[in-house]
């Protein structure tokens, strides 16, 4: 048998000063795998549940029906989706779309708006709780917002509308709806190398 050099023990101390690095290096990359599965679907409201109605002239006094959207990349609520109730008659004139994190409503028509209490929407969520909501600064109407924990409110009473003028509102919003596939993939993979640093930990020590 050959007796231990000195050249091996500076081998062997070498390997074991790049074993704690190495796993150092690993919980990082394990850190931002979880931490990106965790962020990925971070204030979105696609997934999310949104009823929509016109309330007139207080809010709470509904006079459409109720329609229930899931929020994606599409219009959730097209023109002509909400009928007067009392009247029979479809709303018109405007695009509602709820996004990731805004409510974009836009003008097709000219025309003006009854001045009263209040003449507009209510979106109520069901996935989300609403933390702020806010008029962006692009928006062409300046109109009321108020909003509660799983609803938010534009008040478009005594308006004068012309086409493609907008009110956006910017929102903020807590979600609970179910993780991507994506997002299950990350999280696997940061738990899976947690697990292999384990191992590694103690096949070093």
């Amino acid at each position: 048998m050959r007796a231990l050099q000195k050249g091996d023990i500076t081998a062997n101390e070498q390997r074991k000063e790049r074993a704690p690095m190495k796993v150092s290096f690993g919980l990082a990359i394990a850190a931002a795998l979880l931490s990106a599965a965790s962020v990925a679907k971070a204030d979105s409201l696609y997934g999310t549940q949104v009823t929509l109605t016109v309330d007139y002239p207080t809010i709470g006094d509904v006079i459409s029906n109720y329609v229930t959207q899931t929020v994606g990349p599409d219009i959730e609520f097209p023109s002509g989706t909400l009928i007067d109730t009392l009247n029979g008659t479809h709303f018109l004139g405007q695009n509602v779309d709820v996004g990731m994190s805004t409510i974009d409503i836009v003008n097709l028509d000219s025309g003006s708006t009854i001045s009263t209490t209040f003449n507009g929407y209510v979106f109520t969520f069901t996935g989300a709780t609403i933390l702020s909501a806010t008029l962006d600064p692009t928006s062409t109407l300046q109109v009321p917002i108020t909003f509660g924990a799983n609803y938010v409110t534009v008040n478009e009473e005594g308006l004068t509308l012309t086409p493609s003028s907008n009110i956006l509102v910017d929102l903020t919003a807590s979600t609970t709806s179910t993780p991507e596939p994506q997002s299950y993939l990350l999280i696997s993979g940061g738990l899976v190398l947690l697990r292999l640093i384990r191992f590694r930990r103690r096949s070093v020590v």
